[in-house]
């Protein structure tokens, strides 16, 4: 089985009981903590794991069938974030934004003057 470690922080109170509870059950309290999770997995409502996918079409089947179960508020926004990704994911070099508001933003002249608001605080 391919285990992966984790750090978790809890109230050292919930760690001494813990500990204890599980010790009593003749567990350790990182086997209670996986046998908690594995359950909470179980629970989960998912058709399958997204590993047991084998191909695009079996995929694209399931995100046809699960559109067709959103609002069309809902969908927009599927075909949204699937627009982001493809953009994200691209490989086309993006515009530069070097020079875009070039003239347009200015700095004053007395910009490095002390300012008014300030005048108490200063000797």
């Amino acid at each position: 089985m391919n285990k992966k470690r984790i750090n978790i922080t809890i109230d050292d109170i919930v760690h001494q009981k813990s500990k204890f509870w599980s010790m009593k059950e003749g567990k350790s309290l990182s086997e209670k903590i996986e046998d908690l999770l594995i359950n909470y997995n179980k629970t989960k409502i998912a058709s399958e794991p997204l590993l047991a996918y084998n191909s695009v079409s079996s995929i694209a089947t399931d995100v046809t069938t699960g559109l067709e179960k959103l609002s069309l508020q809902k969908q927009i926004q599927v075909l949204e974030f699937t627009q982001f990704l493809i953009y994200q994911n691209s490989s086309q070099p993006r515009p530069s934004l070097w020079g875009l508001l070039k003239g347009q933003i200015f700095m004053a002249e007395d910009f490095d003057a002390p300012l008014d608001e300030f005048k108490e605080y200063t000797p």
